[in-house]
């Protein structure tokens, strides 16, 4: 499992460089921000079985507060996303791939060019996911400079 953390971690620092120079920002601007021990999270959720039939909600819709999430998927499905101005929407990703999640916090950093997505699950899922949360000396202000 640590491994796996480790492996995690290193992506999540990778994903958030690519996140700064997009934002037009030096590459290392979130390095200082989330150090090695830093307060990310790990979990593994299980939502338990749910018979065939209509489909359940079984986390309502909702955004993650943090800076993204990483999740990894298995082929149940459930996983659903709505877009403003649009309905619902099945997401999916192939097989061996990873979905990024955009959370609260990087919105914010953003100045609102970015948006948190809002996602539900239905039926059962079983995903793996990092979110990398706030911490409580971190800033929250938009960045001067925004797409």
């Amino acid at each position: 499992m640590m491994e796996y953390c480790n492996a995690m971690w290193t992506l999540t620092r990778k994903i958030l460089r690519l996140f700064a120079l997009v934002l037009r920002q030096r590459e290392d601007f979130f390095d200082d921000k989330f150090p090695q021990d830093n307060m990310t999270v790990f979990r593994q959720l299980n939502y338990p079985h749910v018979e065939p039939g209509p489909a359940r909600i079984r986390a309502s819709q909702h955004t993650d507060y943090g800076v993204l999430t990483i999740l990894a998927q298995d082929n149940v499905g459930g996983l659903q996303v709505k877009l403003p101005g649009r309905e619902w929407e099945d997401a999916s990703t192939p097989q061996g791939c990873l979905l990024v999640n955009i959370g609260d916090m990087m919105q914010r950093w953003s100045n609102d060019s970015w948006r948190s997505t809002l996602h539900r699950w239905l039926r059962r899922r079983v995903p793996v996911r990092r979110t990398t949360d706030d911490s409580p000396w971190l800033s929250l202000s938009t960045l001067a400079r925004t797409l």
